[in-house]
């Protein structure tokens, strides 16, 4: 009765935050929930950020982009996915998720920015493994550390 009344309480918050998966909506909301059963490296808002983590289920905003009119940035990022699931997505000022990649994989590309904030964030369910990234000519906009 005490492991199944300990196993739930972990389980009723990943599973709340596991609902990122599936619902674009949810992700392109301000809100942020994430857990880890281990984390190691930079929270990410810098240039360059390299992360590697355990049981990582929900939403983790590695980078936030502001501009006051359209700009550009250029992101090289690769993740190494060991077990679970993950994706890296950018969601724009107007609320789009597009998925920058899924799994184990990268991701080289120059993306447009609208005017207000685009995130790139990491979501996963039960995923562990490593991310690391950086960006280079920013330009028409600024980058903002992370809460």
């Amino acid at each position: 009765m005490v492991a199944l009344a300990l196993t739930g309480c972990g389980g009723a918050a990943n599973s709340d935050q596991a609902k990122y998966w599936d619902d674009d909506e949810l992700v392109a909301g301000q809100t942020t929930d994430y857990t880890h059963e281990a984390f190691s490296g930079d929270p990410g808002g810098g240039e360059s950020t390299s992360q590697s983590f355990q049981g990582f289920t929900g939403k983790y905003v590695v980078w936030r982009f502001n501009s006051e009119a359209c700009g550009s940035v250029t992101l090289d990022c690769e993740a190494e996915i060991e077990d679970g699931k993950f994706k890296l997505v950018s969601i724009s000022p107007d609320g789009d998720v597009d998925a920058l990649f899924e799994g184990s994989g990268d991701c080289k590309e120059e993306l447009e920015l609208e005017a207000g904030e685009t995130r790139i964030a990491r979501i996963g369910v039960d995923a562990s493994g490593s991310f690391t990234g950086e960006f280079a000519n920013l330009e028409g906009a600024t980058s903002a550390e992370i809460d």
